[in-house]
């Protein structure tokens, strides 16, 4: 066969399983006729030895500047979305550019000075439409026992590192406030994690007390992805709250499948997902707080007005949802942040990214362009603070020219007993088989 008739061949790495995968999936399936495509997991490099991708679509346009100089030497083409693309008061310091760059918001693009960009909204947005409702809590049901007679509490926890020791944690603090650019200077990444664990030491306060007295209600308590859930199940039973149930291992959309209320943190993406559902949030908040007058807009902060400072607070909205009372947010107010935030949600984001990029990847020849590498590393030469990458790119580029190739390290999985936030090529093809069945589009 022709090389030029040969299909492309795109890899997605996908981040956190529960939150990325399904969305990432949905587009991944509406190229799958013209493009040969694979979807794994973030940090699993040594899949691109095996498949040799023309096209690498990565989680973020920022990260991962080792790997993104070896893929622009070696002639593949990186194309950039977004996972965490809210329009907040810092963003992701962008060093080396990708060939093709998705935004969820004009807002967010207009950080950057990128040419080759589109801002097209959030494909997790698709997942809210009604037509899901079936195949999420069809997964919650099949995953946790639990009461159906009961109301359902859904509480979102932050995340707030609990599994980091205080070395590791210093560590990671300060390399990721080296990734962002924080457009109020006296905000510091320190401050995001001293907020995520002080809303969720005010949630553990305020668990058993509300648990005990609402005997009649189901409470799951979601842990972030990130969060090693052995802990919080150490402290559920240590509390012996029977009618408490640990989430673990499943998406927002599974929990606010069977969710009557939802408690959350102020600002979190959850907020706005039980809202547009028209689930009863409520959220636990911090009285004049510096860190989210320094890291959010107003649209995202007066979305929901039902805030919780005090556990009399917490108290008094459980007796308006007991009395079902109207806690929705104004239908302006969403408008609103779904204008500051998501551009658009019309179930359709993920058919949309598909063809944009189908469209970019029809436009252009990927070919070994010796010329294109060169200028590629005399821009890194030429900026100061590039140097280091300018060096690396060299040693990679004379590798290439000798015929060897960049080896990948080898990645190991978390542990899976502890975390579960990682895909394995079981869950693409337990994924394809759902979607079969529910017939879901």
């Amino acid at each position: 066969m022709d090389s030029s008739l040969k299909k492309k061949k795109i890899i997605f790495f996908v981040d956190q399983k529960h939150r990325d995968f399904l969305a990432t999936f949905l587009i991944c399936r509406n190229l799958s006729s013209k493009y040969q495509v694979w979807v794994k997991a973030l940090w699993d490099f040594k899949s691109i030895e095996k498949i040799d991708p023309d096209v690498i679509i990565m989680n973020k346009p920022d990260g991962f500047l080792n790997e993104r100089i070896v893929w622009k030497i070696e002639g593949r083409k990186v194309i950039s979305l977004q996972t965490e693309g809210l329009n907040i008061k810092r963003f992701s310091r962008i060093t080396i550019k990708s060939d093709l760059t998705f935004f969820w918001n004009k807002y967010s693009q207009n950080n950057y000075k990128i040419k080759n960009c589109f801002t097209l909204g959030n494909p997790r947005t698709d997942l809210l439409q009604k037509k899901w409702d079936k195949y999420f809590r069809y997964n919650f049901k099949k995953k946790f026992n639990f009461n159906k007679k009961k109301k359902n509490i859904l509480i979102s926890l932050p995340d707030n590192k609990q599994n980091f020791s205080a070395n590791d944690l210093k560590k990671y603090i300060k390399v990721t406030e080296k990734k962002y650019e924080f457009k109020n200077k006296k905000l510091k990444f320190q401050q995001v994690i001293d907020y995520n664990r002080r809303i969720s030491l005010m949630i553990i306060n305020y668990l058993k007390p509300i648990v005990s007295r609402y005997k009649n209600y189901n409470f799951f308590l979601k842990v972030h992805p990130n969060d090693n859930h052995l802990y919080w199940n150490k402290l559920k039973n240590e509390a012996k709250m029977k009618n408490l149930h640990i989430l673990f291992g499943c998406s927002i959309n599974e929990a606010l499948s069977y969710a009557d209320m939802h408690i959350t943190s102020e600002g979190c993406t959850t907020t706005f997902e039980s809202c547009y559902k028209k689930i009863p949030t409520i959220e636990i908040c911090e009285k004049n707080s510096n860190y989210i007058k320094n890291e959010f807009y107003q649209p995202n902060i007066k979305l929901n007005k039902n805030k919780v400072y005090n556990y009399k607070d917490l108290e008094n909205f459980f007796e308006k949802f007991k009395k079902k009372k109207n806690l929705l947010p104004l239908k302006k107010d969403i408008a609103k942040y779904i204008e500051y935030n998501y551009c658009k949600i019309d179930g359709k984001r993920a058919l949309i990214y598909a063809e944009q990029i189908d469209k970019y990847l029809s436009k252009i020849n990927i070919k070994n362009n010796y010329a294109g590498k060169i200028k590629f590393m005399l821009t890194l030469l030429l900026s100061f603070k590039n140097l280091e990458y300018f060096f690396f790119s060299l040693k990679v580029f004379v590798k290439r020219f000798l015929f060897q190739k960049y080896s990948y390290p080898n990645f190991k999985f978390r542990n899976s007993k502890k975390f579960d936030h990682r895909i394995s090529n079981i869950d693409v093809i337990n994924l394809k088989n759902q979607l079969k069945k529910f017939n879901v589009k």
